[in-house]
């Protein structure tokens, strides 16, 4: 019987290193959610050596690579983590939102103050800018605003945050906000930052497809992150990308740097 492969099949990446070349005491493994696409390309340079005639007499293999994509749907903060982060330390718990078109009613009699409230209890962390109903933006002051069109709100770590002041000229009007706030205990942070050159987090990827009750497993041993994506559509799904390059640090001739394994020969 032959062995077929359907679909996008499954993947694991398993952390062995933080971008400082850190070994993990326990290895850290995510299985990748909703893979949409897998492709891997082996390549080796070929040099020639040509006598007189149009083909070649000898080719010689030169530098060889080895590199691939992931597409995944799911979009998961150890996935950013491990493969394009630094990878020195997991995802924080909390996570910033930014609520948008919130309405409210400048109140009719002074102090013409707004109070937000963000859902879940979060806490208000940054102005995101005022609508009017028309769509016309409010421009924003740093205190006691006196023209209508304008505003002014107190942000951290000011004491209070989350108070928008108005003015009489814009009592009983309706506003549309929008502004950024916290939630400490729901969500994940992932931290992108600064790093010497030359470093990466390194982990093994292990990809599985199956079809027909046979499976077909490829398990690449050092590969590190070359590029991250991310690209919205006004009709379809979201879908990241990273692609990642295989390496062997050993340099020693025969050493496994991709096993491949089949149900038939």
């Amino acid at each position: 019987m032959s062995q077929y492969q359907f679909g996008p099949g499954r993947l694991w990446i398993k952390q062995l290193s933080d971008v400082n070349g850190v070994a993990l005491t326990v290895p850290l493994v995510k299985r990748v959610g909703a893979v949409q696409e897998v492709s891997l390309d082996i390549e080796r340079a070929v040099k020639e050596l040509h006598g007189g005639s149009w083909l070649p007499l000898e080719e010689g293999s030169g530098p060889g690579k080895i590199s691939g994509k992931v597409k995944f749907a799911q979009h998961q903060a150890n996935v950013v983590n491990m493969t394009m982060a630094s990878g020195i330390a997991g995802p924080v718990t909390g996570q910033k939102i930014v609520a948008y078109d919130e309405k409210h009613t400048i109140p009719a009699a002074t102090p013409w103050t707004v109070t937000i409230a963000p859902p879940a209890t979060g806490t208000f962390d940054m102005d995101m800018g005022v609508r009017y109903a028309n769509g016309t933006q409010l421009t924003r002051v740093g205190s006691a605003p006196t023209l209508a069109g304008t505003y002014s709100v107190i942000e951290p770590p000011t004491a209070s945050p989350g108070v928008y002041t108005f003015t009489t000229g814009d009592q009983g009007l309706v506003v549309y906000m929008d502004y950024r706030y916290v939630l400490s205990t729901a969500g994940y942070l992932v931290s992108l930052t600064q790093q010497e050159i030359g470093g990466a987090a390194v982990f093994e990827i292990d990809y599985q497809g199956r079809y027909g009750g046979k499976w077909c497993l490829m398990s690449i041993y050092n590969a590190k992150s070359t590029k991250l994506s991310y690209a919205s559509k006004i009709d379809n799904w979201n879908i990241p990308e990273f692609d990642f390059s295989v390496f062997e640090p050993t340099g020693i001739t025969g050493v496994s740097v991709m096993d491949m394994y089949f149900a038939e020969l």
